[in-house]
């Protein structure tokens, strides 16, 4: 259980926060915390509370695109390994007790690990180091691009088809969302695999 800290608890703002959903593993008052902070800038629904370590597997197994938030004093170094070996391109954030904690956890995979109080700005930072760590990832079957002020991760077999439109280019996808894009067909088609993807 996590011991009682004072934290900043203004809303994260202007943050540009991760597109997939959300698994919050740990007791009520960390997600409590958590969904406070970042929960004006996503869709509630994009959020998953998990309480139970045997739920929250399963859970990350059944999510798109999943960013896991993971008390680890509740968990155990050996959690963190059972996440990553689950899917090993989740960014994982891991919230520690002790920089012995710490230092585990980023050995074992964490893209960033929080030590109380959870400031507001040290959150940004795990977060923006998720982003990071997702748009490095676009070898690994995600196309990433920007639009307007947002930051998109698209999974390469979400995508249909990229079709031309003037200056821009609607990216088709199999949910029948899309997206404009202001990049050029020739320089998404130069980031998709040629083994998936072929130009008409």
């Amino acid at each position: 259980m996590i011991t009682a800290y004072e934290t900043d608890t203004r809303p994260l703002s202007g943050l540009k926060i991760h597109t997939g959903q959300i698994v919050l593993i740990g007791d009520d008052r960390t997600a409590d915390t958590f969904t406070r902070l970042i929960g004006p800038r996503i869709d509630a629904s994009a959020v998953i509370r998990v309480k139970e370590m045997s739920e929250s597997l399963n859970r990350i197994r059944g999510c798109r695109n999943p960013l896991v938030i993971l008390d680890q004093s509740q968990t155990g170094a050996q959690f963190l390994d059972q996440v990553r070996n689950l899917s090993e391109h989740a960014p994982v954030i891991t919230l520690c007790q002790s920089p012995e904690m710490t230092e585990q956890a980023l050995a074992a995979g964490a893209v960033d690990s929080i030590l109380p109080p959870y400031p507001t700005d040290r959150i940004r930072t795990a977060l923006h180091k998720v982003h990071r760590y997702c748009v490095n990832k676009n070898g690994d079957g995600f196309l990433n691009f920007r639009q307007s002020d947002r930051s998109i991760s698209l999974r390469y077999n979400q995508i249909v088809c990229v079709v031309s439109e003037k200056k821009r280019s609607h990216i088709e996808l199999s949910n029948g969302n899309s997206f404009l894009s202001t990049h050029l067909l020739k320089d998404l088609h130069s980031r998709l695999p040629e083994e998936s993807f072929i130009r008409v």
